[in-house]
C-alpha cells in the first residue's frame, strides 16, 4: 500500500495539499529521505500521512514551506523561498557584511513574513557602525 493511498484512508478524498505534498514526496524519496528534507522523525511523517496526531500544525507548515517551496517577497533578497526566509531569520547579526545587517534589520522590522515574536524583535540603531560602547549595551540588554 502506497503512502497516497494510507493518506487517502485516514484523510478522505480529496487530500489537503500538504497532506497530498507529503504523501507524495514520501512514494517518490522515500518515508526516511523526506522525514530527513523536513527536519522531523520518520514517525511524525508516517503519523501525519495515517492521521494519527491531532496537533500537525508545525509539520504542515514545514510541508508548505520546504516541499511547497513557496516564493514570497523578500525586502532585501528579492523573491526567496519561504526555507531562505526561515534561514534567515534565524541567523545572529554579523556587521560583515552589509547585506546581512539590512536582513537582519528587516527580519526584526517591518516585514510580512517574520516569525520572530515581537518581544525578541531587536531595534538596532540606525547608523551602519556601532561603537563599542553601543555594541556592548546593545549586547547587554540581549
Amino acid at each position: 500500500m502506497t503512502n497516497r493511498e494510507k493518506a487517502e484512508a485516514a484523510w478522505g478524498v480529496p487530500l489537503p495539499d500538504w497532506i497530498e505534498k507529503l504523501a507524495t514526496a514520501c512514494d517518490g524519496k522515500g518515508l526516511r529521505k523526506t522525514a530527513a528534507d523536513l527536519s522531523v522523525s520518520p514517525a511524525i511523517v508516517s503519523l501525519a500521512i495515517r492521521r494519527n496526531r491531532a496537533k500537525l500544525d508545525f509539520i504542515e507548515r514545514r510541508v508548505k514551506d520546504i516541499l511547497g517551496l513557496s516564493i514570497i517577497p523578500c525586502p532585501v533578497l528579492g523573491l526567496i523561498s519561504r526555507k531562505d526566509c526561515r534561514d534567515n531569520q534565524q541567523k545572529p547579526f554579523s556587521s560583515i557584511n552589509p547585506i546581512e545587517v539590512q536582513l537582519f534589520r528587516s527580519c526584526r522590522g517591518t516585514c510580512l513574513y517574520s516569525e520572530i515574536a515581537k518581544e525578541e524583535r531587536h531595534d538596532l540603531p540606525k547608523s551602519r557602525k556601532m561603537s563599542r560602547r553601543a555594541r556592548q549595551a546593545h549586547e547587554a540588554r540581549q
